[in-house]
């Protein structure tokens, strides 16, 4: 884990030239068996394992007993003036302490080539780390590649955001599960995660961003949640809160193969009606591995997720959620999938997003009884939604 000396520390890179030229390789091991590679090889390495920070924006030394946490996947930040919005005027959220966000863009097109985690910061007055995990070389993945901005650096990862100094920060490598640069968003790095200490008085607090992959299974997705675990056990504070989209679909979209298994499996066995009800609790069966997983670590999640609350809506008629499922499933069997869902008017509600705590306080559990948790339904921003997945809230006692 990095102790953060410096100030500020921004990420950039030389390579965005390039994106065309490496895009010609259709496969990541011809690539890495290229001059070129040879020769941009601790470039790309520097990038995809980056961390840029600024610890200058907020000077507050302040010291509470009580925190608010706010973890959004924030949709690339494509949003990003409804996402500042929310954070401003939604009552709720705008007292928040500390940021914990997924799915952030650093000069890519798709989201106007801001640097997404520094335009927040700067609005709300808020220290950031930002986590590298992917240099992307394509526009985006379905329903994002109709714009013509082409990508300044091409950065996309995770990132906290902090009215407190930020001490220290890890960019945590999670299991590789899927080659990206032969995925509908081609890309160079693997998924990562935001791992940060802050202090607040003399108690420390170590902050994890979950962002766990969609296409796996729940055993794959409980892998990589061990490895933000053992990121934030090197951070040695007190208190260690985790939160994000634990993408907890109830599905193992690992390959083509095992999502016909599952809607046969889930169909025939415990039909449409139990599958959906299972999508607001997926701790009881489904996605037992992860949760598993929190517990073994030490995590209590059940005293801090607001109980029967999607975080996610599932559009089947919606035409990008479509495309992404035909990499996943047969049509026929999508075609199904729509028609039995026809009684819920094709929207589903999915709880994918979770926050898990951890203490070493002694009085911890007395003073967690305190505890307000919600999932705050943000409104749209000038006819537009602000992000697919709810932001979660937690006031928590430190």
């Amino acid at each position: 884990m990095l102790e953060i000396k410096e100030e500020k520390h921004f990420l950039t890179h030389q390579l965005t030239p390039l994106f065309g030229e490496i895009s010609k390789f259709k496969q990541r091991k011809n690539f890495e068996n290229s001059p070129l590679y040879a020769k941009l090889k601790n470039q790309i390495s520097e990038v995809v394992n980056g961390i840029e920070w600024d610890n200058s924006i907020s000077k507050n030394c302040e010291t509470k007993e009580k925190i608010r946490v706010v973890a959004w996947n924030i949709e690339r930040g494509k949003n990003l003036k409804g996402i500042i919005w929310a954070l401003q005027n939604e009552s709720i959220l705008a007292e928040a302490d500390i940021l914990l966000l997924s799915e952030v863009d650093n000069g890519m097109g798709r989201s106007q080539n801001k640097n997404v985690a520094r335009e927040i910061a700067l609005a709300l007055q808020m220290n950031y780390c930002f986590a590298n995990s992917y240099l992307v070389l394509s526009k985006g993945t379905h329903g994002e590649t109709s714009h013509k901005i082409p990508n300044s650096l091409g950065l996309h990862g995770s990132a906290i955001l902090s009215k407190f100094k930020i001490t220290h920060c890890e960019n945590a490598i999670l299991s590789i599960l899927k080659d990206k640069f032969t995925s509908s968003e081609k890309r160079l790095g693997s998924k990562k995660s935001c791992v940060a200490k802050i202090q607040i008085g003399e108690k420390s607090l170590g902050l994890g961003v979950a962002h766990l992959d969609s296409g796996a299974s729940p055993k794959q997705r409980a892998e990589q949640l061990q490895g933000i675990l053992e990121s934030l056990g090197k951070t040695k504070a007190e208190t260690q809160i985790i939160g994000g989209d634990f993408n907890t679909t109830t599905w193992d979209f690992s390959n083509y193969f095992s999502t016909v298994r599952e809607m046969l499996y889930k169909g025939f066995i415990f039909g449409i009606d139990e599958t959906i009800e299972n999508y607001l609790v997926p701790f009881k069966r489904f996605e037992k591995p992860i949760f598993d997983k929190l517990n073994e670590y030490g995590y209590n999640f059940k005293d801090f997720n607001e109980e029967q609350k999607g975080t996610l809506f599932f559009e089947v008629a919606d035409e990008i959620a479509s495309k992404k499922a035909l990499e996943l499933m047969p049509k026929f069997l999508l075609n199904y999938a729509k028609k039995r869902l026809a009684k819920w008017d094709g929207k589903i509600p999915m709880k994918l997003d979770w926050f898990a705590v951890k203490s070493d306080l002694e009085d911890f559990k007395r003073r967690k009884k305190n505890i307000f948790t919600k999932v705050i339904e943000t409104q749209d921003f000038e006819g537009l939604r602000i992000s697919d997945h709810i932001p979660l809230v937690l006031d928590l006692n430190i």
